[in-house]
C-alpha cells in the first residue's frame, strides 16, 4: 500500500506539541517514524497517513484539535430514514467518524474532487435526475457494482454495511442510507438490512441530497428525493415510449397480465416490482380508485417484503461479540472481490500497511481490543507467509 501525504497545519501541530511538552523527535520515536524524515514532513506541511492514527493516540488529540491540525472542513451528513425524525447526535458523529477514517485511507484524500452542481432551487424531479445523470456520466442506474465503480472515480465512495451492528441506527427508527461530504469528497453508506434490489434506489436518493445541499431534512425534501430516485431507476421516458401498451394491459382488468407487465418492466429497467408499481401509480397508470390496481400494489409490496436481505448472505459472520465469526468475516475472500465491501477492503489494507491502529479498529467496529490485536497479528503473519512463498 502506497503512503498518502496528509496535509497538516504546522502551526496547530506545534501548538499541540508545546501544550504537552513533547518534542518532534520524541514523538517520532514513539510512533516509529524516522526522526529526520518526520521533521522534514512537518516542515513541508504534511504527514504520512500511516502514522496519523498513532500520532493521534500518542498525543491524545481531541476531535477539535485533530480537525484543526488536519485542516478538515465542516462535514455535512444526510440520512435516508424509513420514518421521519431527527438523527441522534451520537449516530451522526459515528457516521462522520467512519467518513474521516475512509477519507484518510484512500486516494480520495488528495485526488478526488466531487463538486456537483447545486440544484437546490430546481423543483422538477426530472430536471434534477437529468443533472445527476449528466454530472456522474451514468445513464442507467441498474448495475450496482458498475455504479459504485463509476462514482468512485469521481470522488464518491459507496459501500454496504450492517447499520445496526455498527451503531448507525437510532432506537425505534430505521436509517436506510447516509452520506457524508466535506465539499470535495463523499462517502455513501447503504444499510445491508435491505434487499439488494432496493440498494440502488437508496443510493439514488442519497445522490439527490448531495446535489441539493441547501435543503434541510424535511418530509417534503424526502418525498422529492424519492421522486428523483424513482426517475433515475425507472425513467419516465421508458413509460412514455411504451404508454399505449402499458395502458392497454393496465386497463384489461387482468391481475395476472398486470403482474406479468411488472416483471417485463423489471427485466428492462431492473429494480423491484413494488417500486415499479409505485412508479406506475405516480405516473397515473394506476388509479387510487381501482381496487384491482390497489391489489396489485399490495401484492408487489408483499413480494418485496419476502426478498432476502443483503446482509443475510454477506454479513452473517459480522458478529463483533463472536471472536470466531468476526475473524472469519475478515478472512473471507469476498472483501477483496466484492465491490459492495470497499470500506472493509480499505480498512483491511490500511491495517496491514500500518495506516490504522488496532485501537482505532476496535473503536470503529465495537470489538474488544484483544480481538483487534489478534486479527491484526494474523493479517501481518499471513502477509509474511505470502512473501516467504513468493521469495521461494
Amino acid at each position: 500500500m502506497s503512503n498518502i501525504q496528509q496535509p497538516l497545519n504546522k502551526t496547530a501541530f506545534i501548538r499541540a506539541l508545546d501544550s504537552r511538552n513533547i518534542s518532534q523527535a520524541v514523538l517520532a520515536q514513539k510512533i516509529g517514524a524516522n526522526e529526520k524524515s518526520f521533521s522534514r514532513w512537518i516542515n513541508d506541511g504534511y504527514i504520512q497517513s500511516q502514522y496519523l492514527w498513532d500520532l493521534t493516540e500518542e498525543l491524545d488529540l481531541s476531535d477539535e484539535e485533530l480537525d484543526e491540525i488536519l485542516m478538515l472542513p465542516k462535514y455535512n451528513v444526510f440520512f435516508r430514514k424509513k420514518y421521519l425524525g431527527e438523527v441522534p447526535d451520537d449516530v451522526e458523529q459515528r457516521a462522520i467518524d467512519f467518513a474521516k477514517t475512509l477519507f484518510g485511507l484512500t486516494y480520495l484524500n488528495s485526488n478526488a474532487r466531487f463538486c456537483p452542481p447545486n440544484v437546490s432551487k430546481l423543483e422538477s424531479d426530472t430536471e434534477v435526475a437529468n443533472q445527476i445523470r449528466r454530472y456522474t456520466k451514468i445513464d442507467s442506474f441498474r448495475n450496482l457494482p458498475g455504479i459504485i465503480s463509476g462514482l468512485a472515480e469521481q470522488g464518491v465512495e459507496v459501500t454496504v454495511v450492517p447499520f445496526e451492528k455498527l451503531g448507525l441506527t437510532s432506537d425505534g427508527e430505521h436509517e436506510q442510507a447516509f452520506s457524508v461530504t466535506d465539499e470535495k469528497r463523499c462517502l455513501i453508506f447503504l444499510d445491508a438490512s435491505s434487499p439488494k434490489e432496493r440498494l440502488i434506489f437508496n443510493l439514488c436518493h442519497e445522490l439527490c441530497h448531495l446535489f441539493r445541499p441547501d435543503l434541510e431534512f424535511s418530509s417534503r425534501e424526502e418525498k422529492f428525493c424519492n421522486a428523483v430516485a424513482s426517475e433515475l431507476v425507472y425513467p419516465k421516458s421508458f413509460f412514455e415510449a411504451h404508454r399505449e401498451t402499458i395502458e392497454k394491459i393496465v386497463q384489461s382488468n387482468s391481475g395476472q397480465s398486470i403482474v406479468n407487465l411488472l416483471n417485463v418492466i423489471k427485466e428492462n429497467l431492473g429494480g423491484e416490482i413494488f417500486g415499479i408499481s409505485l412508479r406506475l401509480k405516480a405516473l397515473g397508470f394506476f388509479s387510487q380508485k381501482n381496487s384491482l390496481h390497489q391489489k396489485v400494489i399490495s401484492y408487489s409490496e408483499d413480494s418485496f417484503n419476502r426478498l432476502p436481505l443483503f446482509e443475510v448472505h454477506v454479513f452473517s459472520d459480522f458478529n463483533p461479540s463472536s471472536h470466531e465469526a468476526f475473524s472469519r468475516f475478515w478472512s473471507g475472500s469476498q472483501i477483496e472481490s466484492s465491490n459492495f465491501l470497499r470500506f472493509f477492503f480499505h480498512i483491511k489494507n490500511a491495517a496491514i500497511g500500518g495506516a490504522i491502529s488496532s485501537r482505532k479498529f476496535s473503536e470503529l467496529f465495537n470489538v474488544d481490543i484483544g480481538l483487534a490485536d489478534e486479527i491484526f497479528h494474523k493479517w501481518k503473519m499471513d502477509l509474511q507467509n505470502d512473501l516467504n512463498v513468493s521469495n521461494g
